[in-house]
């Protein structure tokens, strides 16, 4: 996927008291591990109503050539309670 699809939108529910931030990671055909540097913190509501997040990849340094995976993690702590309805780019 070419990283000119910069922004993110997450359509999800989280439990109360699940957490307040999620992270999404990237890798890029030119570097293939997932680090810090390749992610974006964003707040989360946990109040177990469905929200949505748009987040914007593009302001990530890093985020260039072509996207080869992401990992979404939708909360600082496992186990809790999170339904993801939907995930994809939007202009």
């Amino acid at each position: 996927m070419p990283a000119e699809y910069g922004r993110l939108r997450i359509e999800m529910t989280v439990a109360a008291g699940a957490g307040t931030r999620g992270q999404v990671f990237f890798v890029t055909e030119d570097d293939a591990d997932y680090g810090e540097s390749k992610s974006l913190v964003f707040d989360v509501i946990a109040d177990g109503e469905p929200h949505a997040y748009v987040l914007d990849l593009g302001s990530v340094p890093g985020w260039d050539g072509t996207i080869t995976r992401l990992r979404l993690d939708p909360v600082e702590s496992a186990g809790r309670d999170v339904a993801i309805d939907r995930v994809w780019f939007v202009e």
